[in-house]
């Protein structure tokens, strides 16, 4: 999703990738263990689209709000009561699925897009923890 080291990108800010890095999801950074950004970014640029299968197909729209947090500790799980838990994301799209953001593309039709989340139910909040590639998990 990004380019090589040495390349440069440029982002809109209010586009998905501007929104990551300013929250702190920094590519070319590392987290405290010294895990690459990279991943962390893709991620979270996958859960702001709502690209569920990490095909670069977006659910979602403009004005939606997404409360996320992540392994990494960057934006650490507070057990909110905002929305309810949606998905948790890696770099290739999500991970799981609890739900799908948007009413008018219901779970069902997620899941028929993307067949390798249904094996992958039920999602909770702990598959951040728990399940392999899982870095971001979302509220919406």
């Amino acid at each position: 999703m990004d380019g090589a080291p040495g390349e440069c990108t440029f982002a809109c800010s209010a586009g998905a990738r501007g929104k990551c890095l300013r929250l702190g999801y920094l590519p070319w950074d590392q987290t405290g263990e010294g895990e690459s950004m990279a991943r962390y970014h893709a991620a979270c640029t996958r859960m702001m689209r709502a690209d569920y299968c990490g095909d670069g197909t977006p659910h979602t729209v403009n004005g939606v709000e997404v409360q996320l947090f992540d392994r990494a500790g960057i934006i650490p799980h507070t057990g909110s009561d905002f929305g309810s838990f949606e998905a948790a994301w890696g770099p290739d799209g999500a991970v799981c699925i609890a739900r799908a953001r948007r009413p008018e593309f219901p779970l069902e039709q997620v899941l028929r897009a993307c067949p390798r989340l249904v094996a992958r139910r039920p999602c909770t909040e702990d598959a951040i923890w728990t399940l392999p590639g899982a870095l971001l998990g979302n509220r919406s």
